[in-house]
């Protein structure tokens, strides 16, 4: 029951972003007349692939890349919520980028 309060706490004052496409994006502006409608269209694509892949991690390799990535939790917080150490969080993280990297190679 503490930890869901807890939990609670954490979402309800994380820093959400409001579009999370706005992660994968480039400094550029979606809307920008400068740029390329197959680049925008390619972009998306690009996102829609990284959402895929990360819906095929592990539970507990979702969990640290959500978190990290779309709440903008540190290690932390992370490391709190999974009830694990923070150097664990950065081992989790770095194999969770290594295998969106091989899934998103195929």
């Amino acid at each position: 029951m503490l930890k869901n309060e807890y939990l609670n706490t954490l979402r309800h004052n994380a820093k959400f972003i409001d579009n999370p496409d706005e992660v994968f994006t480039t400094s550029k502006s979606k809307y920008n007349d400068y740029e390329n409608p197959i680049d925008i269209l390619i972009q998306n694509e690009n996102i829609k692939e990284i959402a895929n892949a990360i819906s095929l991690l592990p539970e507990k390799y979702k969990m640290v890349i959500m978190y990290n990535v779309y709440m903008q939790l540190d290690d932390t917080e992370i490391a709190e919520l999974l009830n694990t150490s923070e150097s664990n969080v950065r081992k989790i993280r770095h194999r969770a980028r290594k295998k969106l990297s091989e899934i998103l190679s195929k």
